[in-house]
């Protein structure tokens, strides 16, 4: 046969007298502990699924955590190479043009007098 679960109560016919005997339903609820079984399964696998995509986001975040700074360390490099000589590490005329031009920025907002030598 097949297991059925069932929900039994039972109710005296006269509380003050036992011996008269009682009532007893019998309720099948088969099809409710089955549903239970299963909401209980598929949060279960909710919750996988869940942990599963949590730890891909974790990679895929820390993946492009990794390429921006590859990618800043990369632009911080070629900035210095357009303003820097490979060979000496001196100060080319880049940086040179870039910081007089500046300076002349600032001279002329603050109207103050601007020497280059």
């Amino acid at each position: 046969g097949t297991p059925v679960w069932c929900e039994v109560r039972s109710k005296a016919i006269d509380r003050s007298d036992l011996s008269r005997g009682s009532i007893w339903i019998t309720q099948d609820i088969t099809a409710r502990k089955l549903a239970e079984q299963e909401l209980v399964h598929a949060k279960h696998q909710l919750e996988v699924l869940v942990a599963q995509r949590t730890e891909q986001l974790s990679q895929t975040v820390a993946a492009l955590e990794q390429k921006i700074a590859e990618q800043q360390a990369a632009e911080a490099h070629i900035q210095r190479l357009a303003m820097f000589d490979g060979l000496t590490g001196l100060p080319n005329r880049h940086l040179l043009a870039d910081r007089a031009t500046q300076a002349i920025d600032i001279a002329h907002r603050g109207a103050e007098p601007l020497a280059v030598l």
